[in-house]
């Protein structure tokens, strides 16, 4: 069998990744010994930009080369249909100290965005602060009292199972489904201090403190078209491949600091063709870096690609000898 590749970058794909939130200095708050007396801590909440509907994120390249063209594709959106939820839904915060044992944590329901919230945590130095808004249907049950790791009786928030069946229902283009989305946020060294003007606040281990903790979708959004005219080939089976199997709050890092693990498990799916030559779905973020041995667009490939990289795979297969296939791989991100 003839088995030609083409590890070229093309067709339109949307993936939306994940944001950050945005510090700055505060130079009235210091620093105290660690403890546990509990405070109230005024916090604000939102969503980071690219887990919005309206700001996602295209293919690293755009090219054109043999049977391949690449392009970015503005998805349209559809007017009066929200980007985000209009509230956090089934928010929960849980303290953690800096190797994850649970130390507190509440239920604060359903939690309208931009207003300031009083939550009780413990002044404690180099702790984890974990947020998550849940959703409205529970795709993420309570994570209170657990662990970020497994004990001997109990499963940790780490190892936790997430409802991916309700994340997968989610319709972006219906009013309110994306109520249903859960958004975390895992700060991993945090102060929580008191300052000179005996307010408390949360604060980076280097003095700046966060203005608005901005949430992030736990799932990214793909959606990929193609249109396929190669003279003498019909394209016969796409593949989307190493994608993450399970959805995690807090994902298992490699020391690299990618995500999730390369010892976690991941799938294929084979994506159903005569439905049209388009694909949507939600799966769980993929965040493997950057590879400076792919330095152009004829560098994109399978070699250079960092390992355990999302890709789509499109097999053609030739009209007159079977034998003969085109296999053509496109990296998302």
């Amino acid at each position: 069998m003839k088995h030609t590749s083409k590890n070229l970058w093309k067709l339109p794909v949307l993936v939306c990744l994940l944001g950050i939130a945005a510090c700055e200095e505060r130079a009235d708050v210091v620093p105290v010994d660690a403890d546990t007396k509990p405070v109230e801590v005024s916090l604000c909440f939102g969503f980071a930009d690219d887990s919005k509907n309206e700001e996602s994120q295209w293919l690293a390249v755009e090219t054109r080369a043999a049977a391949f063209d690449v392009k970015r594709l503005r998805k349209p959106v559809t007017r009066g249909v929200p980007a985000v939820p209009t509230k956090l839904y089934n928010l929960e915060i849980l303290q953690y100290d800096r190797n994850g044992t649970y130390q507190t944590g509440k239920s604060y329901g359903d939690v309208n965005l931009g207003t300031h919230l009083d939550v009780t945590l413990n002044v404690m130095n180099d702790c984890q602060l974990l947020v998550v808004a849940r959703g409205n249907k529970d795709a993420v049950k309570t994570l209170v009292g657990k662990n970020l790791e497994d004990t001997e009786s109990t499963k940790g928030v780490k190892s936790m199972d997430i409802d991916a069946s309700i994340i997968n229902q989610i319709d972006p283009s219906t009013a309110d489904a994306i109520d249903a989305m859960p958004y975390v946020l895992h700060l991993e060294h945090v102060n929580v201090v008191t300052g000179t003007d005996g307010k408390a606040v949360i604060q980076s281990p280097e003095g700046s403190y966060d203005t608005r903790l901005l949430l992030k979708r736990l799932a990214a959004r793909l959606t990929v078209s193609w249109n396929y005219t190669v003279s003498g080939y019909e394209l016969k089976q796409v593949l989307l491949q190493s994608v993450p199997l399970n959805y995690t709050l807090v994902p298992t890092a490699d020391s690299n600091g990618t995500y999730p693990s390369i010892l976690d498990q991941f799938h294929t799916v084979e994506i159903d063709m005569s439905k049209g030559n388009s694909y949507s779905c939600w799966i769980p973020a993929n965040v493997r870096g950057e590879s400076p041995a792919a330095n152009s667009d004829l560098q994109r490939t399978k070699a250079n690609a960092p390992k355990g990289s999302s890709f789509l795979n499109f097999v053609a297969v030739n009209t007159t000898d079977p034998k003969k296939k085109l296999d053509y791989r496109v990296y998302i991100g």
